[in-house]
């Protein structure tokens, strides 16, 4: 049976890919209706009206998918360190299924209703000088990365000291008497084969909040850089990192997920049998 955390990779994964394909294309567009290649209404309803809501919402489907997989551990671990405590397949189907559609509600109705204040000029309403837009658009963004982390870290700092107090718990049984050594030998082997693969998916979470926080870091430069009327080559940079952020976040999970995807299961399926 494939756990609730191994759907919640294979989103994750499935979000980034989207992100990292979608996000170059919304440049290729914008750069054929800048060079009259294409009818410029065209490409901004494309590309402000489909390509930047879809890489918000990937964005916030991979940080919606880590937070997922880090309440189920913590819920497992925490709860029932001894018992298997699965959340079920439909469940979590559902779960991350409902994560998309949240993802999506706020950002294509939004984009829907101010594409006709868009253009070439403002570029997705980065470059806008209403103060209501820039504040409703930075607000989101921020929400939705910030709140995720703060879910993801309180859940990983909950098993660590979960784990770290059963480990306490086996080393004081293992005085007891030989039998109790040898099948807590067991159980420390399994804790460690836990602690090993959340410290794969530590590793994974830590990278994709790295590069989401440097996207939102270079949103809030471009957006407010432009408002101020900062140096055009410093806004411009902050533009550029955009896509440098955004596609290695998009990138990097796929490649180790899809490649270590198996040792990830195998581990998490391992977390309940001890």
């Amino acid at each position: 049976m494939r756990t609730a955390s191994y759907f919640g990779l294979v989103n994750l994964g499935i979000s980034n890919i989207f992100m990292a394909i979608i996000y170059p294309i919304t440049s290729i567009i914008i750069y054929l209706a800048y060079f009259a290649l294409i009818d410029v209404s065209v490409g901004v309803n494309v590309a402000c009206g489909f390509c930047v809501p879809a890489v918000v919402s990937c964005v916030i489907v991979a940080n919606g998918s880590l937070a997922f997989i880090a309440v189920e551990r913590c819920c497992m671990i925490t709860k029932s360190i001894t018992r298997s405590s699965y959340i079920s397949q439909p469940k979590a189907i559902l779960t991350l299924s409902a994560i998309w559609v949240i993802a999506i509600l706020p950002n294509w109705p939004r984009a829907i209703l101010t594409i006709d204040e868009t253009s070439l000029e403002t570029w997705c309403l980065l470059y806008t000088n209403s103060i209501a837009t820039r504040t409703s658009l930075l607000t989101f963004s921020s929400v939705a990365i910030i709140l995720l982390l703060i879910i993801v870290l309180i859940c990983h700092i909950l098993i660590s000291k979960r784990l770290k107090i059963h480990q306490k718990t086996i080393k004081s049984w293992n005085r007891i008497s030989v039998r109790a050594i040898n099948t807590n030998e067991i159980r420390t082997t399994s804790i460690l084969r836990i602690d090993y693969s959340l410290a794969l998916l530590r590793k994974v979470t830590i990278l994709q909040f790295i590069f989401d926080l440097l996207w939102l870091l270079s949103i809030y430069g471009t957006v407010l850089g432009h408002a101020a009327r900062f140096n055009s080559n410093f806004v411009g940079l902050m533009y550029n990192l955009q896509y440098f952020a955004v596609i290695l976040a998009g990138l990097q999970s796929p490649i180790a997920h899809f490649i270590a995807i198996e040792r990830f299961r195998i581990e998490f399926m391992r977390c309940c049998k001890f």
